[in-house]
């Protein structure tokens, strides 16, 4: 069954890893600006702007909203992405860096295009 909504996702999960990822959620919702929302979105717990805030959606589609940010818990791991609105990789980096170390989730940064961010926690 895939969860429809985060309580379901999380309570899915085993102890450690529920643990894990409800300290990175609290330390995502303690920071991320005002506007986002918090749901269900890829099969992960995501953040995203709504709909009423940018009709357009994720890749122009307008049943779904813009992603912001993605945490999962998958096979090797557990995985915090960031999709950056930022006009250049260095301030994404700052923000990512930023939410990572309040969470105290061990990250290497890694971008590619300077759109996408990924941080890989592996421990907390």
């Amino acid at each position: 069954m895939t969860a429809s909504t985060v309580a379901q996702y999380l309570t899915a999960l085993p102890a450690d890893r529920r643990a894990a990822l409800s300290a990175v959620r609290k330390a995502i919702n303690e920071n991320l600006p005002d506007g986002y929302e918090e749901g269900m979105q890829f099969g992960m717990i995501g953040w995203y702007v709504p709909l009423s805030v940018y009709p357009a959606g994720y890749g122009e589609n307008p049943k779904v909203p813009l992603a912001f940010v993605a945490l999962a818990s998958q096979k090797s791991g557990m995985v915090l992405h960031f999709l950056c609105f930022y006009r250049d990789a260095a301030n994404a980096l700052r923000k990512a860096a930023e939410i990572a170390s309040v969470s105290g989730c061990a990250h290497s940064a890694t971008s590619s295009t300077g759109s996408r961010l990924s941080r890989r926690c592996n421990s907390l």
